[in-house]
């Protein structure tokens, strides 16, 4: 499960919106990151708890996931990690 809160300063205080559903159909392992892309779009990159590398699509809102998974490297190693080239 994948739980959200929203503040307006990065220090908080925080409002929680509550646990979602999204990225279940993988599984969510302990490393979560979240990732801004260059076009604004953002993904949550996160281990599958198999070692496997998932990404999804937020929505425009980062709020929720778009339902867009994909796993992006299949591993039998520990601790995935993603990075984001500069143009």
């Amino acid at each position: 499960m994948l739980a959200v809160a929203v503040a307006d300063q990065p220090a908080g205080p925080f409002r929680f919106l509550g646990p979602t559903q999204q990225c279940e159909e993988h599984g969510l392992g302990p490393d979560l990151g979240l990732v801004p892309d260059i076009d604004d779009k953002g993904y949550i990159v996160y281990d599958d708890g198999h070692r496997n590398l998932c990404v999804d699509l937020l929505a425009d809102d980062y709020l929720s996931s778009s339902a867009r998974t994909t796993i992006a490297l299949k591993s039998d190693r520990a601790a995935a990690r993603s990075t984001r080239a500069r143009p």
